[in-house]
């Protein structure tokens, strides 16, 4: 078997600035805390987090741990973690309460795989670990993606959700009113008013004037107009204002939401991202 060279995971650099820093302490006679420890607090928190307070850990295990818990993570939660990492990422989520969820990373960085992390995302999905060097946070954007697609699915599904259920409130009487002025009797108005809206708005976005199908033969019973129904006024015309309506609700849930975002953002304290 070829001996190989010995790669080390980490190889620090000491020259003799280190080394009077340290020997400062030793002849200090504190190992613990002390002047040394304060003024790198005093130094971290003046040029990295505007002035706000920071508290130095003894090993990168608690930072993480304590990183966690500021976060909010607790017992219930999963933390997606990469499965090539320091046994402290997990343990660090363990020691918080939460679950560790590996996923994979991508051979050339060694970051998170951001299509294993899409599918590693679940119900209790409350953060997600990464190292990410300056060099490759360029494949951070990969998990950006992620969570942006995943929130682009989420506020499309709210803004139809939302959307319908404004329609549904207004648009059967509108629709029921509309046909019987065309001439179509009262209970088929009805039967037809009361069809989910789900059709009727698809057929909006799409231009399509979905009276024809939703009628099926009523349309050919006598005294019907049916050149004005399937025409190209008369739908939208009448869906205007049930429309109108379901926007109406959109944006008012919208502005809702926004307002509480504005408020949780109010109290948070916020977070300092590095901006090289």
């Amino acid at each position: 078997m070829t001996d190989l060279e010995f790669i080390p995971a980490a190889r620090p650099l000491i020259g003799d600035e280190e080394r009077a820093a340290v020997d400062a302490v030793l002849q200090s006679g504190m190992l613990a805390q002390g002047p040394e420890v304060a003024a790198f607090e005093r130094e971290f928190s003046d040029a990295l987090v505007a002035g706000r307070p920071t508290a130095a850990v003894n090993s990168g295990t608690s930072g993480l741990h304590l990183g966690l818990l500021a976060a909010g993570i607790g017992p219930g939660d999963e933390v997606i973690v990469p499965s090539f990492t320091f046994a402290a990422t997990a343990n660090a989520v363990v020691l918080a309460g939460a679950v560790p969820v590996f996923a994979d990373i991508e051979p050339d960085s060694f970051n998170l795989d951001p299509d294993s992390v899409a599918r590693a995302i679940g119900p209790n999905t409350a953060a997600i670990m990464s190292s990410v060097p300056a060099s490759e946070r360029g494949a951070a954007s990969g998990i950006r993606a992620t969570f942006t697609n995943a929130g682009m699915s989420l506020s499309i599904g709210i803004f139809f959700s939302l959307m319908i259920a404004g329609l549904a409130k207004t648009l059967p009487g509108t629709l029921s009113a509309g046909l019987q002025q065309q001439g179509v009797s009262v209970t088929d108005a009805h039967r037809i008013a009361e069809l989910p809206p789900v059709g009727s708005l698809f057929a909006a976005f799409l231009g399509y004037n979905p009276i024809g199908e939703l009628m099926g033969d009523t349309l050919q019973q006598p005294g019907v107009n049916a050149s004005v129904l399937t025409g190209k006024e008369f739908f939208p015309h009448l869906i205007s204002g049930p429309f109108h309506s379901g926007l109406t609700v959109v944006f008012v849930a919208a502005a809702a939401m926004m307002l509480i975002g504005a408020a949780a953002s109010w109290v948070n304290p916020g977070r300092v991202v590095d901006r090289d």
